[in-house]
């Protein structure tokens, strides 16, 4: 692969999959390589990989670049998120039924503090 520009963004695809790597400045004000995973080598994710190589480029030269790199993570801005505790409740009540207390017993989960 050849070297990319200096404060550009390299989409690639490695074993099937698209990642973009970069270099910038990171939170310490230190430079720092980046990579970010980006999902299966095709064309509508090289098009969406394109894109927001495009738009890090334009953070970094705006210096609006978030180094945490939530801002480019798809799905990390919900708010709805479940817990685990919350996740195997909804579990247990959707597939053991209320007549097999004994399992319920046995999958219930409880908060420690």
């Amino acid at each position: 692969m050849a070297k990319s520009q200096k404060g550009s963004v390299a989409v690639s695809a490695v074993d099937g999959r698209l990642r973009l790597r970069w270099q910038a400045i990171d939170a310490e004000g230190k430079q720092k390589r980046f990579s970010l995973a980006f999902g299966a080598s095709n064309a509508t994710n090289r098009l969406a990989a394109d894109r927001l190589a495009r738009q890090i480029e334009l953070d970094i030269a705006s210096g609006n670049f978030d180094p945490s790199l939530r801002k480019y993570k798809v799905g990390t801005d919900r708010q709805d998120l479940l817990t685990v505790v919350q996740l195997l409740d909804r579990f247990v009540s959707a597939n053991i039924a209320a007549e097999q207390s004994s399992s319920q017993q046995r999958y219930r989960t409880e908060t420690i503090l």
